[in-house]
């Protein structure tokens, strides 16, 4: 899928035309053959859930599990690993070193060898960065922050599109930050937000205010907003998540919601036109950025357990349905969306730790 960035959101990554590791699953990694489907190997991570997986050029595969990152040999033996010492996000592969974000405002840079190249710090939770073509850094933290790291760690700037919040801590630990974000072929740093309650006087939970509906932000290279969206149709409740997009080769905008719709958005951030994936039929609206195949049909994962086909002009071809029963956790009916393999196959993998393909 076009996406920009040099690290994948896709719930699955290649290590080779043959394989997919995945994470997501609650005390293990895992590797399939893309062709059946069977187990090649699984690699426990001693009962913490392992996050989407990072694939290396040499095969080496990434993964975070609790506090620690794992590097597994392309048959699954672990070569090294590194504790955070909090909460470690999922790892992004570059080109001299990986990268994670953590639960702890921490973000590392590890070599190719387990070793610590660097290590920064900011105010609250910090996600994994993208990376642009000249090796920078562009990660997310709460509240709604946007930071800008060279390659040594050194911060170049950082954005807070919707200002300051009123006071009170997130209710949620990944509520109130942007989505990790997406890098178009110009440079422009696109990215989705993901409101939440926030923890009011006692307790109560209370609302962020105008960032409680989230838009999509354009950033230039060097930290300006260049335009922001903002949904301006009815929403069935008082928070709207928008997700960082897919790009597509034109420049249009696929950017999921929590609100059963997939949007596209112009490269000046114009709706082109919405998909309304389930409204009414389905208790859980979340759908995520659809993946794109090379001849520019979308592929849209949702929350209870879909997988959703729409052409380019927004016209749903078919939809596969897991017929999982929705729980108000999530877990039993989560989807990843897609990786696409080279000859079109779609993969994805439920939360109960079932591959799908297509």
């Amino acid at each position: 899928m076009e996406h920009g960035g040099g690290c994948r959101d896709d719930g699955l990554v290649s290590a080779d035309e043959g394989r997919r590791p995945g994470g997501g699953f609650k005390g293990k990694a895992a590797c399939f053959d893309a062709a059946s489907g069977a187990v090649v190997w699984e690699f426990s991570t001693g009962g913490a859930s392992a996050t989407t997986c990072g694939v290396d050029r040499d095969g080496t595969v990434y993964v975070s599990a609790g506090s620690k990152v794992y590097a597994l040999s392309p048959e699954g033996e672990q070569r090294w690993s590194y504790d955070l010492g909090t909460t470690a996000d999922m790892p992004c592969v570059g080109a001299d070193a990986v990268y994670v974000g953590s639960a702890g405002g921490k973000l590392v840079a590890l070599d190719k060898q387990g070793g610590l190249k660097w290590e920064t710090t900011v105010p609250g939770y910090i996600r994994s960065p993208s990376l642009d073509r000249e090796g920078n850094l562009y990660c997310v933290a709460s509240p709604f922050t946007l930071y800008a790291f060279d390659s040594s760690g050194e911060k170049l700037w950082e954005a807070k599109p919707e200002g300051d919040l009123p006071p009170g801590e997130a209710l949620y630990e990944w509520a109130n930050t942007l989505d990790i974000p997406s890098i178009g072929a110009d440079g422009t740093i696109y990215a989705g937000s993901m409101p939440g309650p926030l923890k009011g006087e006692g307790g109560i939970p209370v609302s962020p205010g105008a960032a409680a509906r989230g838009k999509l932000y354009a950033f230039s290279p060097d930290g300006r907003i260049k335009w922001s969206y903002s949904y301006e149709g009815s929403i069935p409740s008082e928070y709207l998540l928008i997700h960082s997009p897919s790009i597509a080769k034109d420049g249009t905008l696929y950017c999921g919601t929590s609100i059963w719709r997939v949007l596209a958005i112009s490269p000046a951030g114009k709706l082109v036109w919405e998909c309304n994936t389930g409204e009414g039929s389905d208790v859980c609206p979340s759908v995520y950025s659809p993946s794109i195949d090379s001849a520019g049909m979308l592929y849209a994962a949702t929350t209870s357990g879909k997988m959703i086909c729409i052409n380019a002009q927004g016209q749903e071809q078919w939809r596969y349905d897991s017929g999982m029963p929705w729980l108000p956790s999530h877990v039993s009916n989560n989807m990843t969306p897609p990786p696409i393999g080279a000859d079109g196959t779609l993969f994805s993998v439920m939360a109960s730790g079932k591959l799908l393909a297509w």
